[in-house]
């Protein structure tokens, strides 16, 4: 005899939709995992291990809240399988906060992960006495998890936003980690308890509806380790084709003394190779002294990025600022006499391209 903790009309439904759940959510874990495996060694990230670990972890807890809830034999062991799902909900609050923690700093370092694992010890010690006040702490746990979420989210859209318009990118897959959390919290006990059992039903629904956003987001998001593009960025020179540097920017102010042989060889380097360069066209990248430096060509102006890796984003926006001192200044550079002041407005277009990253300057 098996205990319907949930019942009637809607018991049916919430099976079929929460076992779509549980899959669904082990699958878009599974695309991160194998989208780390197969990373290039210097593109892994941990990030990719926190969203893997984040999904199945979800996934696995609703497979034990299906089990408390449709097919338990007794009450006892229905509150056996919630508070095993309840704590495999805070340990992945735990792992997700610790692999995010390890990167970035949200105030007092580890702050967040150490609240999770105060919650899972305060969580198990309740499951033994009251189990009306554990739901109510994984409710709050669950709370602080998408506060942590919503700042981490906004932060990794910010570093990873190349283009003003990509920000609405950022917001439309926000929606569907915030469809998520409203569904994840119609289709708690607490809520369920307090309305309809109906509310289960809308709350299913809406998670399926934000499943394949995310799914979308970890499928096309691009290696995380481009997300850090600002902090990989060394030195920025705009050399006119007779080998004359019109322009130049340190991105790492303290770093520049260490980096002046470099910078001597590769505009000794680029002058060699201008020649070469115009014959063939489009983006050159050379690795030197454990730096790549990445080459753009224009009609008059060669454009080139010292970075500490070879990243997309660096060639994204070699050619951006190439490309927007091309449309501004050819009628200058057609004719142009040598008179390096008329570049001045050149670190204004510097600063909006590449975000103003030279943030490390006033440290």
């Amino acid at each position: 005899m098996l205990c319907d903790v949930v019942t009637g009309y809607t018991r049916e439904p919430s099976i079929i939709l929460e076992w779509f759940v549980a899959f669904l959510f082990l699958e878009t874990g599974l695309i991160s995992v194998f989208k780390h495996l197969n990373a290039p060694r210097d593109k892994k990230s941990q990030y990719d291990i926190a969203f893997a670990s984040l999904f199945i972890n979800v996934s696995a807890r609703w497979v034990f809240v299906l089990l408390g809830d449709f097919y338990a034999s007794s009450p006892s062991r229905s509150d056996l399988y919630l508070g095993i799902g309840g704590i495999i909900q805070v340990l992945g609050c735990i792992m997700f906060a610790a692999f995010i923690e390890r990167k970035e700093r949200f105030g007092i370092k580890w702050f967040f992960t150490a609240c999770f694992a105060i919650f899972m010890g305060i969580v198990i010690v309740s499951l033994f006495f009251d189990f009306a006040l554990s739901r109510v702490l994984l409710f709050l746990s669950y709370m602080i998890f998408a506060f942590f979420f919503t700042i981490f989210y906004f932060r990794l859209g910010e570093k990873s936003t190349l283009e003003p318009g990509s920000t609405r990118a950022t917001i439309r897959t926000y929606a569907c980690f915030l469809a998520f959390g409203l569904g994840h919290g119609l289709t708690s006990g607490i809520v369920s308890d307090l309305f309809d059992p109906a509310v289960r039903l809308v709350g299913d629904a809406i998670i399926l509806c934000s499943v394949p956003g995310m799914c979308l987001f970890i499928a096309r998001m691009p290696p995380f380790i481009e997300i850090d593009w600002h902090d990989k960025l060394e030195s920025l020179f705009i050399m006119h084709p007779s080998g004359i540097c019109i322009y130049n920017h340190y991105f790492n102010k303290p770093a520049v003394e260490l980096h002046e042989s470099l910078v001597t060889s590769v505009i000794t380097s680029v002058r060699v190779l201008l020649e070469k360069i115009t014959d063939q066209g489009g983006i050159s990248v050379i690795k030197k002294d454990q730096n790549t430096i990445i080459i753009f060509p224009g009609r008059h102006i060669f454009c080139v990025l010292i970075c500490k890796e070879d990243i997309e984003a660096g060639r994204f926006l070699v050619k951006k600022m190439t490309d927007r001192i091309e449309n501004v200044f050819s009628p200058i550079l057609d004719q142009w006499d040598g008179e390096m002041a008329v570049f001045e407005p050149i670190d204004l277009m510097r600063a909006e391209i590449f975000h103003d990253v030279s943030r490390r300057e006033t440290k």
